[in-house]
């Protein structure tokens, strides 16, 4: 019971909101789980790769999260199934392993903790990602510039009065 509800949760979520931009598997992406997601993609860059792996991924992980977040504010619907962009390739294989997650084929991973986390980072990743060619002065030859940025807003803590008792 303890590894079914979180992924009752996380397929009745896809399926209930009629709004979503993005599907997959014809179960459309709620908010919240385009968050997680995001939040997966975050916490694999910044903890889940060796050091020269993530240096390479980071860039990626940036692009994928900018990429969700326009396909998710557009009016077109995205079918992940149809589309062969890196981006969309990503997104795919993030859920699938959220849900793999979820059905425990992880044993060492919390489903519910996991999901509570790549959540939570979700909303607070900021991920900028722009491309832009320039021609090298000493060769001539046109190059690309990658900007990009990954990283978090700072967590809201709530404010709590400290009340002295005598």
């Amino acid at each position: 019971m303890k590894k079914t509800l979180p992924a009752i949760i996380f397929f009745s979520l896809i399926s209930s909101i009629a709004y979503a931009k993005v599907s997959y598997n014809n179960k459309q992406l709620a908010e919240v789980q385009a968050e997680t997601v995001k939040g997966f993609l975050y916490d694999l860059a910044q903890n889940g790769l060796q050091k020269e792996v993530a240096l390479i991924w980071k860039p990626k992980v940036a692009k994928t999260i900018v990429w969700l977040n326009r396909v998710m504010a557009s009016k077109k619907v995205f079918r992940l199934e149809t589309l062969k962009n890196d981006e969309a390739l990503v997104v795919k294989d993030s859920i699938d392993a959220i849900i793999d997650v979820i059905k425990g084929k992880y044993p060492n991973v919390s489903a519910g903790a996991a999901l509570t986390r790549w959540t939570s980072l979700g909303r607070r990743v900021i991920a900028e990602y722009k491309e832009k060619d320039v021609k090298d002065p000493k060769t001539g030859k046109n190059k690309k510039i990658v900007y990009w940025k990954l990283k978090l807003k700072k967590e809201k803590r709530s404010k709590q009065k400290i009340i002295k008792t005598f």
